[in-house]
């Protein structure tokens, strides 16, 4: 069995409420992070890639996204 990268799991908490607060309601949130989190769960499936569980990068990926938007507007 493969072992999992780790992550810092007050960092991920942090991360999560960062999300959870700059949304107009908790839900949306929610339904953002599961939608990628799938999307990667599936693509991990056809790579064989076991890092971080899809829900964790998820998280991170979107957390980063809101927290740095200069990189989406390049």
């Amino acid at each position: 069995m493969a072992k999992r990268s780790t992550v810092d799991s007050l960092l991920v908490n942090r991360r999560m409420e960062e999300l959870i607060n700059s949304e107009p309601n908790r839900y949306s949130a929610t339904v953002k992070v599961a939608n990628r989190a799938k999307s990667r769960y599936y693509r991990e499936q056809e790579e064989q890639d076991q890092g971080v569980k899809p829900i964790v990068q998820a998280i991170l990926e979107i957390a980063e996204e809101k927290s740095q938007p200069q990189i989406l507007s390049d």
